[in-house]
C-alpha cells in the first residue's frame, strides 16, 4: 500500500504548479558518494551563498568570476552575458524571465545572489548593518553505551548538545562567534570559534582575524574545507577561488586559526598573505621502547578520557601567499605554502621524541593555476609541486556546445603524497593522491522540457591503498533524465554505476583484488499546489562482489510541506528502508533547522520520520522545533560501541531560535 500510494503521487501529479527546493542543487551536491561520511558533518561551507556579506551586481560582475560561482549552466551564464552585450545592463528581475534557458528556479537562484538593480544609496542603505542570533538545543531520548558505561570509555558530560551563532555584518566591519558542546562532551571542551573581517577603503581589501577557510585555485595547493567530487551537477567541476574566508561552520577540524590579508598591487594583481596554526587530532603511544604517532582524526568529539588525549595532539603551521593577475579573459596565480607538523608544544604529557616524515620535518609547495576564457571555452587548472613529494595536477574545459548543450572535461594526476590534508581537489577519495582520473560530463536540454545528464569518471591507482593492496582502478557512469515545468513540477530518473577493486575477504598474507560494482536508481519527484508541496522518492541499490551473490537496498520516502497559515511551517517525511549489508546502505537529505545538514544513512531494514516545525514569533523572529525518530525492523538494538543503544530506535529533538537583529 505504501510503494502504491508513492507510485501514484509520483506518476499522476504532474500538472501541479510548483517552484523548486531552494536546496535542490545543493542537496544533489551532498548527496555526492565521496562527499557522505557516517559521521556528522556539517556541509555549510558548501554553500556558495552561505560565505557571500551581500548581494553582488549583476551588471559589473566578470565573466570568469560569473562562471567561477558554479550558480548556472555554463551555457545559462552565456545566454546572460550575450543579452547585456545586446541590450545593455539588466534593470529589473522581470527582465530575467526573458532570457533563454532561464525559468523561475534559475531566477530565483540568481536573485538569492545578485541584485539586478543599480547599487543606489538605498541599496546599500539595506546591506549597512546585518546581526544574525542562533541557540541551538538537540538531544537523543535513548541513551548510548557511551551514558551508561561505568569504565574509563564512559562520556563525561550530559546527552544535550548545545550550539551558539553570532555573527554581525556591515560595510566595513564584519565578526562572528561560534560555540558548541556535543552530547557527551564536559563543559571544558566547549568548541570556540571566532572571526574578525575588516574591509578597509584603499587597496587592501580584507584584513581577516581568527578561524578562517582557504581555498586557491581548485585546491591543489591549499584546500583546507570539504572535498568534493562526481555529483548530479555535471558542469560544476571547477572550484571557485574564493582565497580567504571568514569560517562559519561547527566543524572542529579544517580551518585555520590565524590572519589573512587581501590586497590590491596595481590595478589587476590581487595578493592574499596568510599565516596561522590547525590545530590536529591524533592518537601517540609512548612507552618504553618506542613512540608512535596515528592517522589524523577528525571526527570533534571529546566524549571520555581515551578521544581527549587525541585531542589537539600536533600543530600545523601554515604560512604563504597567493598572487592573482587578471586580465580581461584570463587569470594566472602563483602559490608559495610553507606547512610544518610538530607536537603542541602546550601539551602537560612530555613524548619523546618522534621522528617520522609527518613530524619535525618543513615542506614547502609551489603552485600554478588559471584560468582562459576563448570563445565558447573556459580552460582552468592547477599545477601544485610540494618539494620532495611528487605533484599534482588538474587541468579542466567546459564547453557550450550550441544553444541548448555543455561539455565539461577534467583530467588529474596526483602522485603519493604526504597525508597533512592540505588538498580538497576533485577527486574520487578525501585525499588527493595516489590517483589518475579522466571525467567527461554532458548536459543538453532535449525537446519538451526533458534534460539529460550524464558523466563518465575513470581513475586509475599505482599505488596500494585503504583495503587495497595492489594497483587498481575505479569507473564511474551517470545518466539522468529531468523533466521539469517553469513553475510547477519536476522529475528525474537516474541511473549510477560505480566499479572498483578491493582485497579479497580471506586470512592469508597476500591478497587477491576481487571487483566490486554497485548499482543505484532513483525515482525522484517534486510537485506543489499553492501551500503543499509534495516530495517522492523510490532508491534501488544493488551491491555484486565477483563470485558471490548479490546484495540489495531501497529506499522509499514521501515529504509534505506545507503552511499551516502566515506565520507556521510544517515540513514531514515517512520513509521505508532495507539494505542487507553495510554497501547497500542508502542516504537521503533532510530538511533541518537553518544552519544545519542532515543526511543519514539507511542501513537494515525499518523506517525513519521527521517533523519540521517552523513559527514566525515575530517579522525577524523564528523559532524551529524538529523531532526524527528510525524504527529498525527484526532486531533490538542498532548502534554499535559507545553509540550501541540496547532499543530497536532512536529519537532525537531539536529546538533553535533564530532571531535577526
Amino acid at each position: 500500500m505504501k510503494l502504491s500510494l508513492s507510485l501514484f503521487i509520483i506518476l499522476f501529479c504532474g500538472q501541479i504548479r510548483a517552484q523548486d527546493s531552494d536546496n535542490s542543487e545543493f542537496e544533489k551536491l551532498i548527496e555526492s558518494s565521496n562527499l557522505i561520511s557516517d559521521n556528522e558533518i556539517d556541509y555549510s561551507e558548501l554553500d556558495n551563498k552561505q560565505w557571500m556579506n551581500k548581494k553582488l551586481n549583476l551588471n559589473k560582475i566578470s565573466q570568469l568570476n560569473f562562471h567561477s560561482l558554479n550558480l548556472l549552466a555554463y551555457g545559462q551564464v552565456e545566454h546572460i552575458l550575450e543579452h547585456q552585450k545586446t541590450y545593455g545592463p539588466i534593470k529589473s528581475k522581470y527582465e530575467l524571465q526573458t532570457i533563454e534557458g532561464l525559468d523561475s528556479i534559475e531566477i530565483n537562484r540568481i536573485l538569492s545572489v545578485f541584485d539586478v538593480n543599480d547599487f543606489s544609496f538605498q541599496t546599500i542603505l539595506k546591506q549597512k548593518h546585518q546581526e544574525l542570533l542562533r541557540l541551538k538545543y538537540s538531544y537523543r531520548l535513548e541513551k548510548s553505551l557511551g551514558f551508561s558505561s561505568n569504565d574509563s570509555n564512559k562520556f563525561a558530560g550530559n546527552r544535550s548538545k548545545i550550539g551558539f551563532l553570532y555573527q554581525s555584518e556591515s560595510i566595513n566591519l564584519d565578526y562572528g562567534l561560534h560555540i558548541e558542546k556535543d552530547a557527551g562532551e564536559p563543559e571544558k571542551m566547549l568548541f570556540q570559534s571566532a572571526y574578525v573581517l575588516i574591509k578597509p577603503k584603499n587597496k587592501i581589501q580584507s584584513i581577516l582575524i581568527g578561524d578562517q577557510q582557504i581555498n586557491f585555485a581548485q585546491g591543489l595547493s591549499l584546500g583546507t574545507g570539504i572535498s568534493s567530487g562526481t555529483s548530479a551537477l555535471v558542469m560544476q567541476i571547477m572550484k571557485n577561488n574564493i582565497g580567504c574566508k571568514p569560517y562559519k561552520s561547527f566543524n572542529e577540524t579544517g580551518f585555520l586559526r590565524g590572519l589573512s590579508i587581501r590586497k590590491n598591487i596595481g590595478s589587476n594583481v590581487e595578493a592574499i598573505l596568510f599565516t596561522g596554526i590547525r590545530q590536529l587530532d591524533t592518537k601517540i603511544k609512548n612507552d618504553s621502547n618506542e613512540t608512535t604517532i596515528g592517522s589524523i582524526l577528525n571526527t570533534g568529539y571529546y566524549r571520555n578520557s581515551e578521544e581527549q588525549k587525541s585531542r589537539h595532539q600536533l600543530y600545523q603551521y601554515l604560512s604563504g601567499c597567493h598572487t592573482l593577475f587578471k586580465f580581461k579573459k584570463m587569470e594566472i596565480g602563483s602559490s608559495l605554502i610553507y606547512n610544518s607538523i610538530k607536537l603542541n608544544p602546550f601539551t602537560k604529557t612530555k613524548y619523546a621524541a618522534i621522528e617520522t616524515e609527518m613530524i619535525n620535518s618543513s615542506k614547502i609547495r609551489m603552485g600554478l593555476d588559471w584560468k582562459f576564457h576563448i570563445k565558447n571555452n573556459l580552460i582552468f587548472g592547477e599545477l601544485s609541486l610540494p618539494i620532495k613529494s611528487g605533484k599534482s595536477l588538474v587541468c579542466g574545459l567546459l564547453r557550450t556546445l550550441g544553444k541548448k548543450s555543455d561539455l565539461s572535461i577534467l583530467t588529474r594526476y596526483y602522485t603519493v603524497a604526504d597525508d597533512t590534508r592540505l588538498s580538497n581537489g576533485f577527486g574520487s577519495s578525501s585525499t588527493n593522491s595516489n590517483e589518475k582520473g579522466f571525467y567527461l560530463g554532458l548536459s543538453t536540454q532535449l525537446p519538451g522540457k526533458f534534460t539529460l545528464s550524464l558523466y563518465n569518471d575513470l581513475c586509475q591507482f599505482d599505488k596500494p591503498k585503504f583495503r587495497v593492496d595492489a594497483k587498481s582502478y575505479q569507473t564511474e557512469q551517470m545518466l539522468e533524465i529531468a523533466y521539469k515545468t517553469k513553475q510547477a513540477f519536476s522529475i528525474y530518473l537516474r541511473l549510477k554505476h560505480t566499479e572498483h577493486q578491493q582485497n579479497e575477504d580471506s586470512y592469508d598474507n597476500i591478497h587477491s583484488l576481487e571487483r566490486h560494482q554497485k548499482t543505484v536508481f532513483r525515482l525522484h519527484s517534486e510537485t506543489k499546489f499553492d501551500k503543499i508541496k509534495l516530495r517522492n522518492r523510490i532508491e534501488i541499490v544493488n551491491y555484486q562482489i565477483e563470485n558471490r551473490s548479490p546484495s540489495n537496498g531501497s529506499l522509499i520516502y514521501q515529504d509534505v510541506q506545507f503552511m499551516l497559515n502566515t506565520k507556521t511551517n510544517i515540513s514531514f517525511r515517512y520513509s521505508n528502508f532495507s539494505s542487507d549489508d553495510y554497501n547497500t546502505r542508502t542516504f537521503a537529505y533532510e530538511n533541518d533547522v537553518p544552519g544545519t545538514f542532515n543526511i543519514p544513512a539507511y542501513i537494515g531494514k525499518g523506517s525513519r520520520t521527521y517533523i519540521l516545525i517552523k513559527h514566525q514569533i515575530q517579522k525577524d523572529l523564528q523559532i524551529w522545533f524538529r523531532f526524527a525518530r528510525s524504527s529498525f525492523a527484526g532486531v533490538g538494538s542498532n548502534g554499535t560501541g559507545l553509540n550501541y543503544i540496547d532499543q530497536p530506535h532512536t529519537s532525537d529533538l531539536t529546538f533553535q531560535l533564530q532571531w535577526k537583529l
